[in-house]
């Protein structure tokens, strides 16, 4: 989401112009904490880039583990009073990561782009007292791996230069399967 020119950019158009657009980011760990940028988004999914009307269409929404009331009884509020969908569901991820692979016991590592869980599936539901939350994710990558490449003399300032940070990061960072491997190479 960013504001320019026009009144919004959004998705691949607002990343076109990072460069010169302020983004803006409506979820922080895993709260929605603008509304109105986040109606823009679901204007922007459902009618441009899923092309479907959801006044036509029941909705699945994955939601955070432990996600507080204000913010699902919100989200619900704004799919049913300004989207109108016929049938709203709010799942929280990692259980449906479970059914996805047909698992009714597992354990599920969720990590986002600001938390991270560890969620205990037993008999295909979570329970709620087994679940481990940490407010680290992606962005914190992100951040860090800006702060390092700083150290070494490049600035990252603005949102948008932030995205290049946040594009070597996806392209160069990854979860080791073999570290002695790895740390050879």
């Amino acid at each position: 989401m960013a504001v320019g020119r026009k009144d919004h950019y959004v998705g691949d158009n607002a990343q076109n112009l990072r460069g010169i657009l302020e983004l803006s980011y409506p979820i922080r760990r895993g709260i929605v904490v603008n509304w109105d940028d986040m109606e823009k988004l679901f204007n922007q999914a459902f009618y441009n880039e899923m092309k479907v009307a959801p006044e036509e269409h029941p909705l699945l929404i994955s939601e955070p583990p432990l996600n507080p009331k204000a913010n699902k009884e919100k989200m619900q509020q704004v799919m049913f009073e300004t989207f109108n969908v016929p049938a709203y569901y709010p799942a929280i991820g990692g259980l449906l990561t479970g059914y996805s692979f047909g698992r009714h016991r597992m354990m599920v590592l969720d990590v986002g782009e600001g938390l991270c869980f560890a969620i205990n599936i037993v008999d295909g539901h979570c329970d709620p007292y087994a679940i481990e939350k940490r407010d680290f994710g992606g962005s914190d990558l992100t951040e860090w791996l800006g702060r390092l490449l700083e150290s070494r003399g490049h600035a990252f300032r603005r949102s948008g230069e932030m995205e290049v940070v946040k594009s070597i990061k996806e392209r160069e960072c990854y979860v080791s399967e073999d570290l002695e491997h790895d740390a050879k190479m």
